[in-house]
C-alpha cells in the first residue's frame, strides 16, 4: 500500500485570493473551472472543478455552484472542495509518471493529477482544539494516487511548489504529513514557517500555529547547541 499525502497550507484570511491565483497558475488548462464567490458577492472564475459535498454527503460536482469562498463548517459540505492536476517543475521521474513524452527539457512543468483540496476557513469552527480564531485560513491538499507516492517521498520539487506557493502569496506556514493506514499522520514536517523554508518534525500536522512556532524553534535551537 502506497502512502498518502497532505498538505496544509497557513494564510491570513485577506491573502485567500492569492493563494487561490497562486494555485491556479500551476493548473493545466483543461477546460475545467468553478465559479466562486468572494467578498462582497462577487464572483470570479478559477480553472478547479468543484467537489464541493452535498450536506448528504455525497459528491456531486458541481451542485453548488456558484461556490460561496466564506462557507464553514465541520462537515466536508460546509467547506469549499476542488480538484486539479498541479503543474510541477520536471525532473525525469515526475515526466515519466506524467507520460509527457514530448517533454524534452528537464525542468520544465508535468502535470500530475488528481489532487484535492479544501478551504478551510475558520479554525475555531472546523477544530475545536485550534484557538487561532478567524484570522487564519488552511488550505488543505490531498494526494492518494499509490503511484505517485514514493515521488511525494524523495523528490524535493514536489515539495518545493508547495512552498513556492506560500512564497508568492504570503503563506504562514506549510507542513507535509504521510498517512499509510494507522493514525494520522504517520509523521509530519514544517516546510515552511514566517517568510522561511525549514525542515523540522512535528507530532501533527493540525497543530495551532503558535504551537508550530514552539516546536520549530524548539528543534532548531537544540540544534544549534
Amino acid at each position: 500500500m502506497g502512502l498518502n499525502y497532505s498538505f496544509e497550507l497557513f494564510f491570513p484570511r485577506e491573502r485567500r485570493w492569492d493563494a487561490l491565483q497562486a494555485i491556479a497558475r500551476r493548473v493545466p488548462p483543461d477546460g475545467k473551472h468553478s465559479t466562486l464567490v468572494i467578498e462582497d458577492g462577487e464572483q470570479r472564475t478559477l480553472p478547479f472543478e468543484n467537489t464541493t459535498y452535498r450536506p448528504d454527503g455525497f459528491m456531486e460536482p458541481g451542485y453548488l455552484s456558484p461556490v460561496p469562498l466564506d462557507m464553514v463548517g465541520r462537515r466536508d459540505g460546509e467547506i469549499p472542495d476542488f480538484r486539479i492536476s498541479m503543474l510541477f517543475g520536471s525532473d525525469k521521474p515526475i515526466a515519466d509518471f506524467a507520460h509527457d513524452d514530448h517533454q524534452a527539457e528537464p525542468g520544465s512543468p508535468a502535470p500530475i493529477g488528481e489532487i484535492s483540496f479544501s478551504i478551510v476557513n475558520d479554525l475555531v469552527a472546523f477544530y475545536a482544539r485550534s484557538k487561532e480564531g478567524s484570522g487564519l485560513i488552511i488550505i488543505d491538499c490531498r494526494l492518494f494516487a499509490e503511484d505517485v507516492s514514493p515521488m511525494f517521498d524523495t523528490l524535493p520539487l514536489i515539495k518545493r511548489t508547495f512552498v513556492d506557493i506560500a512564497r508568492e502569496a504570503g503563506g504562514l506556514c506549510v507542513t507535509c504529513s504521510t498517512f499509510s493506514g494507522g493514525v494520522w499522520p504517520d509523521r509530519a514536517d514544517v516546510l515552511w514557517l514566517d517568510g522561511r523554508e525549514c525542515h523540522v518534525r512535528i507530532p501533527d500536522d493540525w497543530l495551532p500555529l503558535a504551537e508550530v512556532r514552539r516546536l520549530v524553534a524548539q528543534a532548531e535551537g537544540a540544534a544549534s547547541t
